[in-house]
């Protein structure tokens, strides 16, 4: 047990039962710097109050049993591979890492919101909160400088809110609230996404490109270039704004509550002759051709 820890070490870096801190109002900075990887034996717990900060000089840092507990912001600079395990909520600061990111929280995942401190994730990216609907157990990354390279997976969410500067491709999203996207790049996915309460998605100027088996269970609203859309359900949308094209695939019905805006094609694929294909605001514009199908 330790108030303050500040380490530098050229080797690589075992960490057994650690606490630094006196409590979760405490301010001071912890400090860990390795020229190895950073790893904690089995059955121990890191447990740390106030800021971490942990440079790994391009090594794995893998921190993940079961009772760590991060209380103040942690910080990861110069990874290789991260696997972090926190019991509780996890704030992430201005965190760098070449490889996969692996974080498993029984809480919130949210990060600071100052300019010049998101995550640059060079690999993959899994998140899992565990608990889903109801939990509040949120997933919040809302730094405009966030940059995921690599493929995204969220499980176990109650809400998700995302914003990156690049391209954002989520593979799996298990989300028992509300989604809410925001991306300067295309976001695409591979496997569906099942979204139990609203989805807003803000990618203007991009593709929106969502073929997989998707459940949106509320409504959707998107702002974007093109938008290619498919639910395994009925979908309702909310508003679409699109500069270029829109196409609709449904295995139920597909209709519009809000306004639609298309600049481009608009192509509608419901789900078979009982399905309905509803888009009757009076303040819709289609400006390209219309198809419809059913």
């Amino acid at each position: 047990v330790s108030d303050q820890l500040i380490l530098n070490t050229g080797a690589e870096l075992i960490f057994g039962a650690l606490a630094l801190g006196r409590d979760n109002t405490s301010t001071i900075a912890q400090t860990i710097s390795a020229g190895g990887k950073i790893s904690q034996t089995n059955s121990t717990s890191f447990v740390a109050h106030g800021k971490v900060t942990i440079d790994s000089l391009e090594n794995d840092v893998v921190l993940k049993n079961s009772g760590n507990d991060f209380t103040g912001s942690l910080t990861v600079e110069n990874g290789k591979t991260l696997e972090i395990t926190d019991a509780n909520d996890l704030n992430l600061g201005a965190t760098s890492v070449s490889g996969d990111v692996s974080i498993g929280v029984s809480g919130t995942l949210d990060q600071s919101i100052v300019a010049g401190k998101g995550l640059a994730i060079g690999g993959d990216f899994t998140v899992d909160l565990g608990d889903g609907a109801g939990s509040g157990d949120d997933l919040s990354l809302l730094n405009a400088g966030n940059s995921i390279d690599g493929d995204m997976t969220i499980l176990g969410a109650d809400q998700v809110s995302i914003t990156t500067k690049t391209a954002l491709h989520i593979v799996e999203a298990e989300v028992a609230n509300n989604l809410i996207l925001n991306s300067k790049g295309r976001l695409y996915n591979a496997n569906g996404w099942d979204v139990a309460g609203t989805t807003v998605i803000n990618a203007a100027g991009q593709d929106v490109v969502l073929t997989a088996a998707h459940d949106f269970k509320n409504s959707v609203s998107i702002t974007a270039r093109s938008l290619t859309i498919n639910d395994v359900n009925d979908i309702v949308f909310d508003s679409i704004t699109l500069t270029g094209n829109l196409k609709v695939t449904a295995a139920g019905s597909v209709t519009a509550t809000g306004t639609v805006k298309v600049d481009g094609r608009t192509e509608l694929i419901a789900g078979g002759s009982s399905s309905d294909i509803e888009f009757n605001n009076v303040n819709n514009d289609f400006i390209g051709s219309v198809s419809v199908s059913n």
